[in-house]
C-alpha cells in the first residue's frame, strides 16, 4: 500500500509516502511554473537531518545552473 503527504511551498517542499511499511521523503523544488524537480530522497525517521538539506540545495543549485547538463533525455521503458 502506498500513501502519500505532501508540504509544498513556493520554492519547493517534502512529499511523504509509505511503501509497505517504510515511509519516504522527497526533496523537492520547482523550476519555472510547470516543471517540479526531485533532489533527494530519503527514508523517513525522524527530523530531515541537515546534510541531506544541504545536499538537496546543493544539486538546486547544480540544476539551476546548468538544467540541460541535469536532465534525463533517454528513453523510458514503461509498460
Amino acid at each position: 500500500m502506498y500513501t502519500n503527504t505532501h508540504s509544498p511551498s513556493a520554492a519547493g517542499g517534502a512529499i511523504v509516502g509509505r511503501l509497505a511499511s517504510v515511509n519516504y521523503r522527497l526533496l523537492y523544488f520547482f523550476q519555472g511554473r510547470t516543471v517540479s524537480v526531485v533532489a533527494h530522497g530519503l527514508a523517513k525517521e525522524s527530523a530531515v537531518p541537515a546534510i541531506d538539506i544541504k545536499q538537496a540545495i546543493t544539486r538546486k543549485a547544480a540544476f539551476t545552473a546548468n538544467p540541460a547538463a541535469h536532465t534525463f533525455k533517454g528513453e523510458t521503458n514503461d509498460a
